[in-house]
């Protein structure tokens, strides 16, 4: 696969870690930075699916009201409290 260069600035905090962490590993920097850059795309991809299903739901009114959570969770707090 074909791969494109980009360039980023970081602190040298972060670079000397990301030395260590390439050092100890024996991987290059660039290998770790892709799998942090993959990780958060997936990640926010997933928060962001995650949003507009909540939106969805709001908008549907599959909602629960915030004292009928707290409620529910007293009841259940209460239960396991008493083992």
């Amino acid at each position: 696969m074909k791969s494109i260069t980009i360039g980023a600035r970081v602190s040298p905090e972060l670079d000397e870690g990301l030395e260590r962490l390439a050092h100890l590993t024996g991987r290059p920097k660039s290998w770790h930075l892709c799998e942090a850059i993959r990780s958060y795309v997936v990640s926010e991809r997933e928060f962001i699916a995650a949003v507009k299903e909540g939106l969805a739901d709001v908008r549907a009114g599959r909602v629960v009201s915030h004292e009928s959570v707290v409620r529910r969770f007293g009841k259940r707090f209460k239960k396991t409290s008493k083992r």
